[in-house]
Formats: C-alpha cells, sequence, structure tokens
C-alpha cells in the first residue's frame, strides 16, 4: 500500500521493496546529517541549515514528521523543536 491514508492504492511487492530501500537510504543519510549537529547552536539559522541539508539528502522524507521522529528520537540533544516544516514555530 502506498500514498495517503485517505487514497491508498495496491502496489506490487516490487515497488514497495524500492520504497523501503529508498525510505532507508534517506533515513540514513538524515542521521549522519543530524550527527553534525553543534548541540551548543540552538538558533534559528542553524535549524533553517538542518531542515535545507534534511531536503537535500532527505528529499522524499524531509517534511515528513514520522521520520523527524526517528530521527530525533535517538539524537537528543536538549532541543525538542522538530524542523519540520508543520512544526515550525513560525508557523
Amino acid at each position: 500500500m502506498t500514498g495517503p491514508t485517505k487514497s491508498l492504492k495496491v502496489i506490487p511487492v516490487a515497488d514497495a521493496v524500492e520504497i523501503a530501500r529508498r525510505q532507508r537510504q534517506e533515513l540514513v543519510a538524515g542521521a549522519a546529517e543530524l550527527a553534525k549537529i553543534v548541540p551548543a547552536d540552538a538558533s534559528d539559522a542553524a535549524y533553517v541549515a538542518l531542515q535545507r541539508d534534511l531536503e537535500s539528502v532527505a528529499p522524499t522524507l524531509s517534511d515528513i514528521s514520522w521520520a523527524h521522529k526517528y530521527w530525533f528520537s535517538p539524537n537528543r540533544t536538549g532541543s525538542t523543536v522538530s524542523t519540520a516544516p508543520t512544526y515550525n514555530r513560525d508557523e
């Protein structure tokens, strides 16, 4: 299954495997970006840069809340601000 909750569609297993592999690659790449964070820098500019970097290495996951959950859960540095656009403090 793929797609938004209200319009799910059945896809072939091979397509599902490809999507899962791509998501895994993006999760790993996003985790590598998070490993570069300087915990002392919680500035708005740092978060904007992090979101830009996540969009670059994880284009299909960078704006999805569950991806941010998985990225930030093991990387707690004292900050609870999500970089996901829907949770951005400027919105």
